[in-house]
């Protein structure tokens, strides 16, 4: 007896989060001819994402999904992080997981809270933060979309990338004076401090999928 602990979405689709190579957002779990456009496109577009490193071992995702079968079937139990993974794999497997299903969160205890405040009255900027490594799939493209929306509106609002950003995309902004990036930070106690130095409002999280955390 065995238990099945889920982290991505690698049992339904090798590119692990589900991020459509097409409409470049959540891909809902479509069709099968959806899915081979999208593969196709991944092999072009994304030649990272692990989805290229599979793709000669399978013809379509429905054996793919098959390679997993047995696995899944004789699993004792199979633990997933949210109610939202848990809909997910069961549009998928639900013959093979509906018995079996827990939903156990990630256990964020290791976390200590923190406060901070902010006189509004005493900045000029709003300033926004996104936090992390801000690759396509947590929302690059978003973030480009929103500076170049600030910048042509002359919104007094700052963009501040606590972490950094996808190469491409921060090549893109380098010359908009509306966002800064600080690069990687050394641990939790260095992004609360780069958060009250900015006067940060408020923040924003623009990934493109669910997120399992």
């Amino acid at each position: 007896n065995y238990d099945v602990i889920i982290h991505d979405y690698f049992y339904i689709c090798p590119s692990i989060n589900l991020f459509s190579s097409i409409d470049k957002y959540f891909c809902e779990v479509p069709d099968g001819d959806t899915c081979k456009k999208c593969i196709r496109n991944y092999k072009t577009e994304f030649t990272n994402n692990p989805i290229n490193h599979y793709s000669s071992e399978f013809s379509s995702l429905d054996s793919w999904r098959d390679l997993f079968d047995e696995f899944l079937t004789n699993a004792k139990s199979i633990i997933v992080p949210s109610q939202s993974t848990s809909k997910i794999y069961l549009q998928v497997f639900r013959n093979r997981m509906l018995s079996k299903v827990q939903v156990i969160s990630h256990d964020v205890g290791y976390i200590k809270g923190h406060t901070t405040s902010v006189d509004k009255n005493k900045i000029k900027l709003k300033t926004l933060a996104i936090v992390g490594d801000i690759s396509y799939t947590k929302g690059a493209l978003v973030i480009k979309e929103l500076v170049k929306y600030i910048s042509s509106n002359n919104l007094d609002i700052k963009m501040l990338i606590v972490g950094d950003l996808e190469l491409s995309v921060k090549s893109y902004v380098a010359s908009y004076n509306c966002i800064q990036i600080t690069g990687a930070y050394k641990g939790i106690k260095e992004m609360y401090q780069l958060v009250e130095r900015n006067n940060v409002l408020c923040f924003l999280f623009p990934s493109l999928w669910p997120e399992t955390f």
